[in-house]
């Protein structure tokens, strides 16, 4: 063989050599590519699913914030009627006959009269308690009725104004009015 000959058969097995590495890289490559397309495939499923998962996450979040708020603003308005009822009985007992008021009067003295020497009223009340009662009348206060009643020595006060009566029977019935306004 000569050198020629020599030559081309060195240059074909380089040619060889070439396209069989050539073929090895593309199938490796290929094989690195279809594992790469996999990863993104599975980065992309992962991905989505993890943002579904913060996506209902978040409306339950959210519709969990609302349905608070609205339950706020309920209980707001709820207590808004409430106290609009207090004032309404408050001034019911306000605009009570002279007659109504003094027989309240009455009661109140003759049953819790003989606990106190002195008494604060209502500008309105004053003579319907002189009339009613020995007590001294001590001064007046801002009420719609009735009267607050001092011990001698100033230590013991009770208070039995139409206020506080008010306030304290509303307190105590308060559940059963709410029933009867906004059911159980």
């Amino acid at each position: 063989m000569g050198l020629d000959s020599v030559l081309k058969e060195i240059s074909r097995e380089g040619e060889e050599r070439i396209n069989q590495i050539k073929k090895e890289g593309e199938t490796e490559a290929g094989k690195i590519l279809e594992r790469a397309e996999k990863e993104v495939a599975e980065i992309l499923e992962k991905a989505k699913t993890e943002a579904e998962r913060e996506a209902e996450r978040r409306k339950r979040q959210e519709i969990s914030s609302a349905n608070l708020e609205v339950k706020r603003k309920l209980l707001t308005r709820k207590k808004e009627l409430l106290d609009e009822v207090l004032e309404r009985l408050k001034e019911k007992v306000a605009d009570l006959s002279t007659r109504e008021r003094r027989d309240l009067l009455r009661k109140i003295l003759e049953t819790h009269g003989r606990e106190g020497a002195r008494v604060y009223c209502s500008e309105r009340d004053q003579k319907d308690i002189k009339k009613l009662s020995d007590l001294e009348i001590a001064g007046t206060i801002d009420c719609i009725g009735g009267v607050i009643i001092e011990s001698e020595d100033g230590n013991v006060r009770l208070n039995y104004t139409f206020d506080e009566i008010l306030q304290q029977v509303y307190e105590r019935n308060i559940k059963e009015v709410s029933e009867r306004l906004f059911g159980k």
